[in-house]
């Protein structure tokens, strides 16, 4: 789902950009819709303050009205509504965004809290974009890991699927018996 962010207070509509590309949307800050799926559009950096609107600060979203938000407002506000609008309305397969510079894991919109450690195996799983991941390249994450040593390996992965699980509503991490793991999106 393409979101255009459509304000003339730039840096709001580049803090909007940055918050909302970090959880996993395709956003990008315009001065029109040019062929976004959504918008948030701040109406009051548009119309000068309207006082259809009481001088309030507005969040509001084109096609439909989604839905209004007051600045200020959280970022997990803005994404459950993004979230619950792209689930009605697009294909809902969606990759998992991880970030390995702050080492942390997004699912449409909803930061997954992992360990280090879990954070760098899933993040090898992401990336090989569907492709097998063996247990030796991901045991290489283990600093005193022996090749053999599955069963650490075994547990970092189920440690991971009980925090994945709530979030996506299924088991993004497939077993390839016998050769490692790989991404499962449903």
């Amino acid at each position: 789902m393409k979101i255009a962010v459509i304000s003339k207070d730039t840096e709001y509509a580049s803090m909007l950009e940055y918050e909302l590309r970090r959880r996993g949307f395709d956003a990008l800050r315009t001065e029109s819709y040019g062929g976004a799926d959504v918008a948030l559009v701040d109406l009051d950096s548009l119309d000068g303050g309207s006082s259809v609107f009481g001088g309030k600060k507005i969040i509001t979203f084109s096609y439909g009205d989604l839905a209004t938000l007051r600045r200020p407002f959280s970022m997990d506000a803005l994404a459950d509504i993004l979230v619950d609008y792209e689930a009605r309305s697009f294909d809902t397969k969606q990759k998992p965004m991880t970030d390995p510079q702050s080492g942390r894991v997004f699912y449409k919109g909803k930061e997954v809290p992992l360990s280090p450690l879990e954070f760098s195996v899933f993040n090898a799983i992401c990336s090989a974009d569907g492709n097998v991941v063996s247990f030796v390249q991901l045991l290489s994450f283990f600093d005193d890991a022996a090749a053999n040593d599955v069963n650490r390996l075994r547990v970092c992965i189920n440690s991971i699927r009980s925090k994945l699980k709530p979030v996506f509503g299924y088991d993004p991490i497939a077993n390839q018996k016998g050769d490692g793991y790989k991404l499962n999106i449903v």
